[in-house]
C-alpha cells in the first residue's frame, strides 16, 4: 500500500511543481526546426510553469508587467502576457502577436497566436498550429498597445538575435 502511495505521489509531484527562475537550458534543448520555433517551444514551456489559479478565475483582463510580477497565481490571460513579454524581451514585435479567445469547457480561454500560425497555450506544453484551434471558432485580437510599451529589444536566447528569426 505504501508502495502505491508513494508512486502516486511521485506521479503528481510534477505537476505541482513550480520554478521562480526559468531552467535557462541551451536553445538546442527545446524541440523546433528552426532556432525561431525552439526560441517559442522555450517561452511556451517556462510561462507554463507559473503557478495556476484555483477555478482560472485570477485576472480579470490581459495584466501588465508590473501586475503580472505581482500576481501569486495566473490563469489563461496572465500566461498569454508572460509569454508575450518574454518574446517581445527576445526582440519579437508586437505585430506578429495576437491573442485568440474562445469558448472552452464552458469557460472563455485565452491563447497566444503568433504569425497568425502558431498557438502557444498554456494547457498544451507543443506548440500548436493555429489551424488545429480552427473547431473552437477563436476570435484573434491585437495586443493593446499599453500593454506593449518596454524598453529596447535584449538578444535572444542562444546568441542571435530576434531580428534573424
Amino acid at each position: 500500500m505504501n508502495r502505491i502511495l508513494t508512486v502516486i505521489v511521485a506521479a503528481l509531484l510534477p505537476a505541482c511543481a513550480t520554478f521562480e527562475q526559468p531552467a535557462r537550458f541551451s536553445l538546442d534543448a527545446y524541440p523546433g526546426a528552426t532556432s525561431f520555433e525552439k526560441t517559442m517551444n522555450m517561452v511556451n514551456i517556462e510561462a507554463n510553469q507559473a503557478r495556476p489559479c484555483p477555478l482560472n478565475t485570477c485576472q480579470s483582463a490581459l495584466p501588465t508587467r508590473a501586475e503580472l510580477a505581482a500576481a501569486s497565481f495566473i490563469d489563461c490571460k496572465g500566461y498569454v502576457m508572460r509569454k508575450v513579454y518574454a518574446l517581445q524581451d527576445l526582440g519579437i514585435g508586437a505585430d506578429r502577436l495576437r491573442v485568440a479567445t474562445f469558448e472552452l469547457m464552458d469557460r472563455t480561454h485565452a491563447v497566444l497566436v503568433v504569425d497568425n500560425r502558431y498557438v502557444l497555450d498554456n494547457l498544451d506544453g507543443n506548440i500548436r498550429d493555429y489551424g488545429e484551434y480552427a473547431k473552437y471558432g477563436p476570435v484573434l485580437a491585437a495586443i493593446p498597445g499599453n500593454l506593449m510599451a518596454r524598453s529596447a529589444p535584449q538578444q535572444a536566447a542562444g546568441g542571435s538575435s530576434a531580428k534573424e528569426m
